[in-house]
């Protein structure tokens, strides 16, 4: 893997087409570096495995973070995130957890050092059955990803406070969107208040 520089500029691009074709236009943009999302309905088999991480060597990419998305969720308004994103849904609870499992080993054979996802809009009481459980499920993918030498970044509200997991960090960019707060609104005082940094220091992430 390349070194990269200090706070390098990477993308978010996701996977899904011609790994190849996906890396050279991404490097068209003038980056070397970024954050692989994977849809939820991407089949994480041997030959996907083989084909990106063959791309990601012949094209010198280094991937920095892999990002785990679901088959179900839709972020049309808050709303609908609250319903279908992330950990919080208990009929998909399940599922997602294991496909995040599967995520972390797609992202340890391609030497990605992080992975991501949403979890959710986590309910503001601690007391709560799916806060809990929420909670727990978190705490279990840390400790999985923990297997592969991997931080896990895991977007959550700032209420839930209460994983404390040396391996769980909060993304500040996407806590604010699922905050439903104005950007324009946010001081970096807050965001820092509400978020540590996570992954290697060595790079930053531009989300397309």
């Amino acid at each position: 893997m390349q070194a990269l520089r200090e706070m390098e500029i990477g993308v978010m691009f996701w996977a899904g087409r011609d790994p190849v074709e996906t890396l050279r236009e991404v490097k068209s943009l003038g980056v070397r570096c970024g954050q692989l999302g994977v849809p939820g309905s991407l089949p994480l088999d041997e030959a996907t495995t083989a084909a990106w991480k063959q791309a990601l060597e012949s094209e010198r990419f280094t991937l920095v973070t892999v990002f785990a998305a679901y088959e179900g969720e839709s972020y049309a308004d808050i709303p609908t995130v609250q319903k279908t994103v992330g950990f919080i849904p208990p009929a998909t609870r399940e599922q997602r957890e294991a496909r995040t499992y599967a995520v972390s080993d797609f992202a340890a054979a391609l030497g990605a050092p992080s992975i991501a996802c949403h979890v959710g809009f986590v309910p503001e009481d601690p007391e709560s059955p799916d806060y809990k459980a929420v909670r727990e499920m978190v705490r279990r993918v840390a400790d999985y990803a923990a297997r592969h030498h991997q931080t896990p970044d895991a977007p959550v509200v700032h209420q839930l406070r209460s994983i404390q997991h040396s391996l769980v960090g909060v993304g500040g960019s996407h806590l604010v969107a699922l905050l439903g707060k104005d950007v324009s609104r946010v001081s970096h005082g807050q965001l820092l208040g509400w978020s540590r940094p996570v992954g290697p220091a060595s790079s930053t992430a531009l989300v397309l």
